[in-house]
């Protein structure tokens, strides 16, 4: 007898490439996994993998099955979450975002996601976008909210949200007085975070202000970041829930260049196809929590607000 579990242990190693990363991603053996293909095949009278080869190589009527069990198990899905109250959905949720998301708003997100959706189990991963970005093409992943830059059309995209960028230094160094030019700042050493977002926007400042400098420092997180910035060892551009008053805002302070540093835009990022049809929801629940202004649990309505420089019209 066909059952969904022989057509789910099919698709993710067409999908995955292997018996184990099936095994993996369905959260069971991969003997089990062997045990569905070979029922499936029994019932059928069919090979549907080449045993000669090393690797998982499906053969021509395994390539047809493929086909239509995607199909059928999109269409099962479909059925399940499109009849099925919000909370009384089962299924599990593997959710990555990035060090900054995690800093500020998604403690709110996985609230209203339990609200909404009370029978999911939902799991974390906090990485960089790089490997977020690996983890969703190797199917260890339903959804990542990464900043934007990933082009590739095997996944949907969809804005969630923004922060914004200043120059800090430690409160204590000399960083000249007043609104400063970029190019005096980089007399200092520029500090940033070994990513691609980071590398992103404080190049594209750099180079749109016509400064060329080799005087740069990696950290490979933000807690590393701050350290360093804090000790004087040089200036940084940060995202500004940095500056709460509770979290590292009197230890810090803004600088004010005129090259200022341009907001990063945040995404969802899924497959393009065979998506469970509950990430729309989803993505909907990040779009109501996303806010990069303040830091997760560090707000405190009674402190001071440390100014923000304005921005200029022709900055």
């Amino acid at each position: 007898m066909l059952t969904f579990k022989q057509l789910e242990a099919l698709y993710w190693i067409g999908t995955l490439g292997s018996f184990e990363a099936a095994a993996q991603h369905l959260d069971t053996s991969q003997s089990a996994i062997s045990k569905r293909i070979q029922e499936l095949e029994a019932s059928f009278g069919v090979a549907i993998f080449d045993r000669s080869r090393r690797v998982a190589q499906l053969t021509p009527k395994g390539v047809e099955m493929l086909e239509l069990a995607a199909g059928l198990l999109e269409q099962k899905n479909r059925f399940a979450e499109r009849f099925s109250a919000p909370d009384l959905i089962e299924r599990r949720l593997r959710i990555g975002a990035t060090e900054a998301c995690a800093m500020t708003w998604l403690g709110d997100f996985t609230g209203r996601l339990r609200s909404a959706f009370a029978k999911i189990t939902l799991e974390l991963v906090i990485d960089s976008s790089t490997v977020l970005a690996q983890k969703l093409t190797d199917g260890q992943l339903d959804l990542a909210v990464m900043p934007d830059g990933l082009t590739d059309p095997r996944f949907q995209v969809v804005p969630v949200g923004s922060s914004q960028w200043a120059w800090a230094c430690a409160t204590g160094l000399a960083v000249g007085d007043g609104r400063i030019s970029m190019r005096e700042l980089a007399k200092h050493t520029i500090l940033l975070r070994a990513d691609p977002a980071s590398e992103m926007l404080i190049g594209t400042t750099l180079r749109n202000a016509g400064v060329a400098t080799s005087n740069i420092m990696a950290a490979g997180n933000f807690l590393a970041l701050i350290s360093m910035l804090i000790g004087g060892a040089g200036v940084s551009a940060l995202p500004t829930f940095f500056f709460d008053a509770n979290f590292a805002g009197n230890a810090i302070r803004r600088i004010d260049v005129v090259e200022q540093v341009p907001d990063l835009t945040y995404l969802a990022v899924y497959p393009a196809v065979n998506a469970s049809p509950i990430l729309k929801s989803v993505v909907k629940l990040m779009q109501e929590s996303c806010d990069f202004s303040k830091a997760y649990g560090a707000w405190d309505p009674g402190a001071e607000e440390v100014p923000v420089p304005a921005r200029s019209k022709d900055a």
